[in-house]
């Protein structure tokens, strides 16, 4: 899971000694974290599909994970978890999926300014840019046809799979239109999901006896429905609903500290008669 190897991640470089941000300030630029965590987010809830992956071919350690895809490349087909896998890029494509995704979002202002023919032909930057945002498109087109000929169950659905039935039949959305609903959703999602955890953890860092009811929160559901310490075996449709602490640590943070820029609006300039109540 994603947030246990960021995990791992912050208690090995703990144990290390001080931690020092790049720009010499003690402690650590978490929000490159907490973006990694919006996109597998994301990912996972508009096409069904988590970063980083693990293969489905093997699970062997990474350098020979990287070698038993390259060499069973034939043999892995979009139907395969291994074909999103960050060790390996498809025929057809430049960059694997999660690179192509995280560069897309990186560089969306650049790809909403400049259009694609002109990326193609400038720095090395430009070209990726333009290349992530084809693969992207092109990963969008496989996984909506795995979607149609093999549907998500129930437990499974996620925003592809969504429009995916919406998109049968007389009057249904048309691939492009499909498309586009996707990358407005990967688009509008990142930076405020981000910002949201971003700001949830900085509120509870500062306030431990918030840490503590989480907690007790969390272990008193974990209880009660007979779930082990180890999060791989949750099921997440069963137990969130019942989480009421971790929904309000995700709710409150945008009203305590807003991730939106905001604007001063004075009630009453002084050119302006005083707002009147409507009887």
């Amino acid at each position: 899971m994603l947030t246990q190897t960021l995990l791992g991640q912050w208690t090995t470089a703990q144990e290390k000694g001080p931690l020092i941000s790049k720009s010499g300030v003690p402690g650590i630029m978490f929000f490159p974290d907490m973006k990694s965590i919006a996109r597998n987010v994301i990912s996972k809830a508009g096409f069904g599909v988590s970063l980083p992956m693990i293969s489905s071919v093997t699970s062997e350690s990474e350098m020979a994970a990287k070698t038993t895809l390259a060499n069973q490349s034939d043999k892995i087909d979009v139907t395969d978890d291994a074909y999103f896998s960050p060790d390996f890029t498809p025929k057809g494509h430049t960059l694997p999926y999660g690179e192509a995704l995280d560069h897309l979002l990186e560089k969306i202002l650049l790809l909403a300014i400049v259009p694609r023919a002109i990326l193609h032909r400038g720095t090395a930057g430009m070209k990726k840019a333009a290349q992530a945002y084809e693969d992207v498109g092109i990963y969008v087109k496989e996984l909506l046809q795995r979607e149609r000929s093999s549907p998500s169950t129930s437990k499974e659905q996620n925003l592809l799979s969504a429009l995916a039935e919406s998109s049968n039949g007389e009057g249904g959305l048309s691939e492009s239109e499909t498309v586009g609903n996707i990358f407005i959703f990967a688009l509008g999602g990142l930076e405020t999901t981000a910002s949201a955890l971003q700001y949830a953890t900085l509120l509870l860092a500062i306030h431990p006896e918030i840490q503590d009811w989480l907690h007790n929160d969390i272990k008193n559901v974990l209880a009660q429905e007979g779930a082990g310490p180890n999060p791989s075996t949750w099921d997440y449709n069963k137990l969130y609903p019942k989480l009421v602490g971790c929904a309000c640590i995700i709710v409150t943070p945008p009203n305590l500290s807003c991730p939106c820029k905001l604007t001063r609006v004075e009630r009453n300039p002084p050119d302006l008669p005083p707002l009147s109540r409507p009887p």
